[in-house]
Protein backbone atom coordinates (compact mmCIF):
# COMPACT_ATOMS: atom_id res chain seq x y z
CA UNK A 1 0.00 0.00 0.00
CA UNK A 2 1.41 3.36 -0.99
CA UNK A 3 1.71 6.33 1.35
CA UNK A 4 -1.13 8.15 -0.43
CA UNK A 5 -3.39 5.09 -0.11
CA UNK A 6 -2.58 4.86 3.60
CA UNK A 7 -3.37 8.56 4.02
CA UNK A 8 -6.64 8.15 2.18
CA UNK A 9 -7.54 5.14 4.31
CA UNK A 10 -6.66 7.04 7.49
CA UNK A 11 -8.70 10.03 6.34
CA UNK A 12 -11.71 7.79 5.70
CA UNK A 13 -11.31 6.21 9.10
CA UNK A 14 -11.03 9.62 10.80
CA UNK A 15 -14.06 10.93 8.93
CA UNK A 16 -16.12 7.89 9.96
CA UNK A 17 -15.17 8.48 13.61
CA UNK A 18 -16.14 12.16 13.45
CA UNK A 19 -19.40 11.42 11.66
CA UNK A 20 -20.26 8.77 14.24
CA UNK A 21 -19.39 11.17 17.08
CA UNK A 22 -21.57 13.95 15.67
CA UNK A 23 -24.49 11.59 15.06
CA UNK A 24 -24.37 9.97 18.52
CA UNK A 25 -23.51 13.01 20.64
CA UNK A 26 -24.95 16.05 18.87
CA UNK A 27 -27.83 14.60 16.87
CA UNK A 28 -29.02 11.87 19.25
CA UNK A 29 -27.78 13.57 22.47
CA UNK A 30 -26.45 10.18 23.58
CA UNK A 31 -23.98 11.35 26.22
CA UNK A 32 -23.17 7.80 27.31
CA UNK A 33 -21.54 7.31 23.89
CA UNK A 34 -18.83 9.81 24.88
CA UNK A 35 -16.96 6.96 26.52
CA UNK A 36 -16.43 5.47 23.04
CA UNK A 37 -14.55 8.56 21.87
CA UNK A 38 -12.62 9.80 24.90
CA UNK A 39 -9.11 8.80 25.83
CA UNK A 40 -9.36 7.77 29.50
CA UNK A 41 -5.76 8.83 30.12
CA UNK A 42 -6.29 12.39 28.85
CA UNK A 43 -7.33 15.00 31.37
CA UNK A 44 -10.05 14.24 33.85
CA UNK A 45 -11.95 11.89 31.61
CA UNK A 46 -15.34 12.36 30.10
CA UNK A 47 -17.40 13.61 33.06
CA UNK A 48 -16.62 17.30 32.51
CA UNK A 49 -17.38 16.98 28.80
CA UNK A 50 -20.72 15.34 29.60
CA UNK A 51 -21.59 18.15 32.00
CA UNK A 52 -20.69 20.77 29.41
CA UNK A 53 -22.75 19.09 26.70
CA UNK A 54 -25.74 18.64 29.01
CA UNK A 55 -25.78 22.38 29.69
CA UNK A 56 -25.15 23.13 26.02
CA UNK A 57 -28.06 20.98 24.85
CA UNK A 58 -30.40 22.57 27.40
CA UNK A 59 -29.52 26.11 26.30
CA UNK A 60 -29.10 25.67 22.56
CA UNK A 61 -31.54 22.97 21.62
CA UNK A 62 -33.10 23.79 18.27
CA UNK A 63 -34.44 20.43 17.17
CA UNK A 64 -32.17 20.34 14.15
CA UNK A 65 -29.33 18.05 13.39
CA UNK A 66 -25.70 18.81 12.67
CA UNK A 67 -25.20 18.82 8.96
CA UNK A 68 -22.64 16.51 7.41
CA UNK A 69 -21.38 19.42 5.29
CA UNK A 70 -19.88 20.85 8.45
CA UNK A 71 -17.72 17.79 9.10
Amino acid sequence: MSASEKGSSKEKSNRAIVESFVEEIFNKHNLSAIENYMNPVAGKGSQGFKQFLSAFFKEFIHGGKCRSELI
